[in-house]
């Protein structure tokens, strides 16, 4: 053992493709290698520590802690504190190689799809979480990365560099933040370490679209023209009523199976929405719609596609040509969905009614259509509204407003 310096570590000269260890006298069990590597001709020179595992059986372990870029006392400092570990029970050795086997970011993506998503979600999320785990979040974060390693640093970096498409990162914040909780109780992850917990999403502007009276009357020409001109297919136009008169998501209406209607009873149960197993109630523009189709042969959807067996897959094309023969730039399909509840809750149905009829788990959902709804206040403000119009526009014999401060009418 020796004091190390500069110099005493310079003279270490191995023979090609050996090795010498030099050990410090300062701190017992640290050292530094020397090797003489026969591809590059160079001493390749790396700090090490030497130890006894801290159990019965008191192997010696040997591991490198860094390479000559530390200083001499960088690296004693490091070696004192991992052979302090050492005696407070710790293997540094068994530790590394511990950390080198833990998950990466991939391998909690692959496990949170198989052991998560693909029990949990339908079919058409999973491919969804998929496209969100490729595009966003592993093209963002490495996906070599620990698991454990993961911090806010790099979900702050995802969410910037994805500011350009706020919708697609509020995505797959919540993708990542669920597999980030499985990983917790995978015990992958300390307890209350979410890094996407104070990450917050992208605030959004509301994307919902109503149709108005004279929208709808619109919309109720362009599909009797597409009809009468057969310009679109007599099915496109048949799911399009579908879903303006019954609320349904599309997915619901395309994959709707003629053993799910039942007439008799008015209604249709679905077992697979979006939302688990839901009815869908009947009204009669409905049964109008459903009574002018017909079933095709080995083919079990009110819909059918044209291949055999199969539903009809996009309304895309048909639904964007009766769009703008109807003049609703920007309207989606979807928003026929959003419309059907605007009418609801403008007529006065209760906001628990339509969210039976809408599907929604939870009826927080469907609250956002609450300022359309006719309720006591709304009332009470277009009375006092009226009265204050017909006193402005009437003489004082015809139309009195009462002063508060006054006691008349007390």
């Amino acid at each position: 053992m020796t004091d190390f310096t500069k110099d005493e570590i310079a003279k270490l000269r191995p023979e090609p493709g050996k090795e010498i260890f030099l050990w410090d006298a300062k701190e017992t069990g640290f050292g530094v290698r020397a090797y003489n590597s026969i591809k590059s001709g160079k001493v390749l020179l790396s700090y090490v520590i030497q130890y006894r595992e801290p159990n019965d059986n008191r192997k010696t372990r040997r591991m490198k802690i860094g390479t000559d870029r530390l200083s001499i006392a960088q690296a004693r400092n490091k070696a004192k504190a991992l052979l302090t570990s050492v005696e407070l029970g710790e293997n540094p050795v068994e530790k590394r190689q511990a950390r080198g086997k833990a998950p990466t970011l991939k391998d909690l993506m692959d496990r949170y799809l198989d052991e998560y998503a693909k029990e949990h979600k339908k079919a058409s999320s999973v491919k969804t979480d998929k496209i969100n785990i490729r595009c966003q979040i592993l093209a963002h974060i490495k996906p070599s990365k620990k698991v454990a390693d993961v911090g806010r640093k790099d979900v702050d970096r995802m969410r910037a560099n994805l500011k350009a498409t706020p919708g697609a990162f509020n995505r797959a914040r919540a993708v990542l933040s669920k597999a980030m909780g499985l990983a917790e109780e995978w015990e992958l992850r300390p307890q209350n370490s979410n890094p996407c917990r104070y990450v917050k999403e992208y605030k959004l502007e509301s994307r919902e679209r109503f149709l108005s009276s004279t929208e709808f009357a619109a919309l109720g020409e362009a599909l009797a023209e597409s009809q009468r001109t057969a310009t679109e297919s007599p099915l496109s136009i048949a799911a399009i009523r579908l879903l303006i008169f019954l609320g349904a998501r599309r997915g619901e209406i395309l994959n709707l199976k003629w053993e799910e209607v039942d007439m008799e009873r008015g209604i249709i149960m679905l077992p697979d929405s979006k939302t688990g197993k839901k009815p869908l109630f009947l009204n009669p523009p409905a049964i109008e719609v459903i009574n002018g189709l017909k079933s095709v042969k080995n083919n079990p959807y009110v819909i059918p596609g044209e291949k055999e067996g199969q539903p009809l897959y996009d309304l895309k094309g048909p639904w964007n040509r009766i769009r703008k023969a109807a003049g609703l730039e920007g309207v989606r399909i979807h928003d026929l969905r959003h419309s059907f509840a605007s009418v609801g809750a403008m007529g006065g149905a209760p906001l628990q009614m339509i969210s039976k009829m809408l599907g929604h788990a939870n009826i927080a959902t469907t609250e956002k259509y609450s300022h359309l709804a006719n309720d006591p206040v709304r009332a009470a403000n277009d009375a006092i509204g009226n009265q204050i119009a017909a006193a402005m526009n009437s003489s004082k014999e015809t139309a009195e407003i009462i002063d508060p401060s006054s006691k008349k009418g007390a």
